[in-house]
């Protein structure tokens, strides 16, 4: 029995959860573009193999010109662009900043996918999102100023929105799978070319084993989020299923112990009670969502009484 795609959505958050805490530990001292630059080849080459193993006749050989125009295009808007721009903001403001804009992705995908997929808004996702803000609010905090690091992640995360949106309409006609590999594939060819360009990709001799080891251990998590995100994303729209990713950030503050502050406790329940309230609104689970909303209500009600 195959999962659903809600179930691979809520797979994506969990493996980022647990990903970007395991991540913090190995990236200290890596060139931020040639680490995005080489694990992304890496994966593709992964995924390059699952294709050939699995969908090659199927699909590979069947591809014409307009799939891998589209395939390029998510790799250049989704693969390659953000990834630069999101690695140097990050390496000029804080994380917690970084973090909190990033998190706004879904907004930007709700009013894309809006204009050109037509996926309606009901006032369940509406009443969602405005949870899943209130949990980052506590969660992360807002940004206490913009500079300019907040402005090139923002640029990033309105690529990787745009992105998701256009792949969601990819989607319909190409395997996620398949999609996935253009997005790895293409963006890898592209930031390996910038590093080649710039004379940072022979720092890569500079890589010792340790280096090494992380490396493999990112390309792990990030060939498991983008096999179950894309196909995931195969049968969910993408406002909500980037809605749920945001369970990830939840995850990551439950598995950081020493910072788990009441404000952050809180708002990681928020988010958790927000993401299952959106799933089970859209798949009708009725009796589900009354409780959820009691429970909503009792923690906004122990928020007012801190």
């Amino acid at each position: 029995m195959r999962p659903s795609g809600y179930t691979l959505i809520f797979m994506t958050a969990l493996i980022s959860g647990f990903a970007i805490f395991v991540n913090k530990f190995g990236v200290q001292g890596f060139n931020p573009f040639l680490y995005a630059g080489i694990k992304n080849a890496l994966v593709a080459v992964a995924l390059f193999s699952v294709i050939i193993a699995f969908y090659w006749k199927k699909e590979l050989v069947k591809l014409n010109r307009k799939d891998w125009r589209d395939l390029f295009i998510i790799g250049f808007v989704g693969g390659s662009i953000p990834f630069l721009l999101f690695f140097y903001g990050l390496s000029i403001t804080t994380a917690a900043k970084a973090a909190f804009v990033h998190k706004l992705m879904f907004l930007f995908v709700a009013v894309l996918a809006f204009i050109f997929l037509k996926e309606r808004l009901t006032k369940k996702q509406i009443a969602a999102s405005a949870g899943l803000l209130l949990g980052l609010f506590f969660l992360i905090g807002l940004p206490s100023t913009i500079d300019e690091g907040v402005l090139l992640i923002l640029a990033a995360t309105i690529f990787w929105s745009i992105e998701n949106t256009f792949a969601k309409h990819v989607l319909k006609r190409l395997s996620g799978t398949m999609v996935a590999f253009g997005r790895m594939f293409f963006g890898s060819v592209i930031i390996l070319a910038y590093l080649g360009i710039t004379g940072e990709l022979f720092l890569i001799s500079t890589f010792t084993a340790e280096h090494w080891m992380w490396t493999f251990i990112s390309v792990a998590f990030l060939f498991a989020y983008v096999m179950t995100w894309y196909n995931g994303l195969k049968t969910v729209k993408v406002s909500e299923a980037t809605a749920i990713l945001i369970l990830g950030s939840a995850v990551t503050a439950f598995l950081e112990l020493s910072g788990l502050t009441p404000e952050k406790f809180l708002g990681g329940i928020i988010i958790i009670l927000s993401t299952l309230f959106l799933v089970l609104a859209s798949t009708g689970s009725a009796a589900m969502i009354k409780k959820l909303v009691l429970l909503k209500k009792e923690a906004l009600y122990a928020i007012k009484r801190n």
